[in-house]
């Protein structure tokens, strides 16, 4: 059985206090934050050594501004999903960033010991 912890933050910084304090296997947020956009969310994630590698995936409404959805996949989001997606997709999306994480975790640790 796979145990999953499920950790909520009402905006975006407090959301960025929690990766740092329980360096989760991935991030799923909304694109509007009540004091951050999705791409500055995204890009302060993605510029920070420690919490680079954590797969952020984002929902937006199917109405939502184009531009938005570019900018947060061009800061660096794995993934952009619709308010109403295919649950298996989903799924086998997450499944493969959580996977996909380790194995770069791991890369990294036995370079890190080669030096």
């Amino acid at each position: 059985m796979i145990s999953t912890e499920i950790l909520f933050a009402e905006d975006g910084k407090e959301g960025i206090r929690q990766m740092y304090l329980y360096r989760p296997e991935l991030v799923i947020c909304e694109m509007s934050l009540p004091d951050l956009a999705g791409h500055e969310l995204c890009r302060a994630v993605r510029t920070n050594d420690d919490l680079s590698l954590i797969p952020l995936f984002f929902f937006n409404d199917e109405a939502a501004d184009v531009g938005a959805a570019f900018r947060v996949l061009e800061a660096g989001a794995d993934d952009l999903f619709p308010r109403h997606f295919n649950p298996e997709h989903f799924i086998a999306k997450l499944a493969w960033a959580i996977d996909h994480r380790r194995t770069e975790n791991t890369r990294r640790a036995e370079f890190a010991l080669l030096k």
